[in-house]
Parts: C-alpha cells; structure tokens; sequence
C-alpha cells in the first residue's frame, strides 16, 4: 500500500459552504423527483433540473472528501480505517433500521439483515429489509477514503499524469461492471468508488482552490461566470436522461462527459460561494451550517421527503414541493445540532462521532 504524502487537514470553511451547496442539491434532487407533477411541461422542467443536479452534486462531495483528506495523521492504517469504518457505516446501520421500522414495519429478518449490511457493506444485499437508496453513499464513500491510502502513488506520478492514470482506471472499471456482474454482490459499492477515485484525487490537486473563494475581478462577474458553466453543462447533459453515479450506466465514451460536468459543476460551485462571500454573507453563513452536519442531512433527509409525499395532506402542489424541501433540510439539520451538543453516545450513532 502506497501512503500518499502526509499535508494538514484542508478544512475551511469555504469547503463548508461547498458542503452545503452540495446537500442542498441532494435534497433537491431527490424532492423533484418524487414530487407528482400536475403538468407534463412542469414534469419535463423538473427533469430537466434533476438532469442537472445529478450530472455533478455527488462527485463534489467526492472532490470535498479528496481535499479534506489529510493522510493517516500518526497513526496507522488499520487505525484510520477502523475509524473511517465507525465514522461511517454506524450512522448507516441506525439510519436503515429506522427507515425499516418507520414504513416497512414487521417485514423481513431485520437483525440478520443488518448483518449482512456490515459484512457486505452494500445496501442492495438487504434481501429482506427495504431501505431508502441514498444510502449507498455510506460505504461508497467509506471505500474511497480507504482506496485514498493509495493516492501517493498517483501524487508521484504528478497531477497529469495522475489524473490520466486515474481516467484510464474509470475507464477500465466501467467496462468490466458493464459485462453482467450484478452490482447486489459488489462488497461495499466497490465499483463506485474506483469509478470516484478520479474525482477524489482531483479535489486534492484543486484543494487550495477549494478552500478559498475565486479572487473577486468584478461586480456579479463570478455569478454570471457560474450560471454560464451551468447552462453548459444542462446542454452538455441534454442528450439522454443519465441516472446518479451509483448506477454507472454510461456507456465507455460517455464518461469523459460525466467527468467535465462534474469538474465544470465544481467550479461553478466555487465561483458562486465567492460570489455569495460577497454579496450575501448572510447567506454563505447558513449554507456553511448546513455543511458541518452534511452528512447526517444525507442519511436522514429522505425520512422526511417519504413521510411528507406519502401523508398527501398539502392538495396545492407547489406547496408540498416547497414545504417537502424546507422540512427535509431543517428537521434533520436540527437534530444532527441536538445530537452534537447534547449526547455523547447517540453522537456516535448519527453523526459517527463528529461534533
């Protein structure tokens, strides 16, 4: 195993913001596309949106993971990733029994479910407990923070030739898991990280540019500069309704698409944080807040997208759309707070440790 180079934690609070951003798109992601459109021509914006959001919001948080990630820091392998294990896939296990108990409640083994959960790694392998999608992230992103141990090797190689090297990997993954291995039996959502180690190693070449706001050159030039890069991208994915990440069904010369949207859907991001560092600091504040307990609103927004979609108590449609997105960001953002200041061992149950 090749350790990479050891650098100090890249922490910033620019990368919160960008955290935040990305939550934000997730749960807007996953509101439109559960949302019942009363219109065909509203069902085919929405898409549109969905198109877009999905062509970049989860290879941002990988680029995030990759800038945030500062070596072993002491210790040794086997320490970060026990760890990086606890860090992860606990809140994984609580959020899956929950989503079980609240909507399929007396269905299925639970307890050897959850067994093989962590043994496997992978949510498709619940044969018998139904658990909410977004859950794959988890162990995905637990796989890529323990593939990063390898990234010195990349490092040596320079940027360049790093990325290159790491294109040709994606390009080599995606044509074996499109040869009919079903992706139930991959430990660990092992395809999607080796695909993401791309992204990964891009976030620590950029993550000096990460953790600071693009230098200001101008009124409202960063904003129009990172809707320009958005409205390429929406035309560069119009094309064919891609699926998110996790499903890999590109085809082998769509994926150097995949990786320019998701590159150009970063910068826009960065562009736009400055913009708001700026302008809206009020803002960039709130989007920051969000940032810190990304991961906790990652596991625990889909209980309140499900429960409000599924309760019908809002007729008025744009109502419940807008409603549905608001609960489902501050319900679990107000609990993950609760939980960081208020017990210990619970802490570690949702949030994995973190404060």
């Amino acid at each position: 195993m090749t350790q990479p180079a050891p650098r100090e934690s890249a922490h910033s609070s620019q990368l919160d913001v960008l955290k935040g951003m990305a939550i934000l798109l997730v749960v807007a992601g996953h509101v439109l596309n559960r949302s019942p459109w009363p219109d065909p021509q509203l069902r085919l914006v929405a898409g549109w949106l969905v198109r877009l959001v999905y062509s970049f919001h989860i290879p941002l948080f990988f680029m995030l993971s990759g800038a945030l990630f500062g070596g072993l820091r002491g210790g040794g392998p086997l320490r970060y990733i026990a760890g990086r294990y606890l860090r992860l896939m606990l809140p994984l296990g609580v959020y899956a029994l929950l989503y079980h108990l609240m909507f399929h409640p007396g269905q299925g083994d639970v307890w050897s479910s959850l067994a093989r959960l962590y043994v496997w790694g992978n949510h498709w392998a619940l044969l018998s407990m139904p658990t909410q999608a977004v859950l794959w992230f988890f162990p995905a992103l637990l796989c890529l923070n323990c593939l990063a141990l390898t990234t010195g090797f990349f490092e040596r190689l320079g940027p360049l030739w790093g990325l290159v090297a790491l294109l040709t990997l994606q390009m080599a993954c995606l044509w074996v898991f499109s040869q009919g291995i079903d992706r139930r039996y991959v430990p660990y959502c092992l395809d999607v990280a080796l695909v993401s180690l791309f992204f990964f190693h891009a976030g620590r070449v950029a993550a000096e540019r990460l953790k600071r706001p693009a230098p200001v050159q101008g009124r409202g030039l960063r904003l129009t500069a990172a809707l320009s890069l958005l409205v390429l991208l929406a035309f560069v994915y119009a094309s064919r309704p891609y699926e998110s990440l996790d499903v890999l069904r590109l085809r082998l010369w769509e994926m150097p698409l995949m990786d320019l949207s998701a590159i150009t859907g970063a910068a826009a991001c960065v562009l736009l944080s400055g913009t708001l560092a700026r302008h809206l600091p009020w803002l960039e504040e709130c989007l920051g807040l969000f940032g810190r307990h990304s991961l906790p609103i990652f596991g625990m927004h889909m209980f309140v997208v499900s429960g409000v979609m599924n309760l019908k108590l809002l007729p008025t449609w744009w109502v419940r759309l807008v409603l549905t997105f608001v609960l489902a960001v501050l319900l679990p953002w107000s609990f993950a707070r609760f939980i960081a200041r208020h017990s210990r061992p619970t802490r570690w149950l949702f949030l994995g440790g973190r404060v």
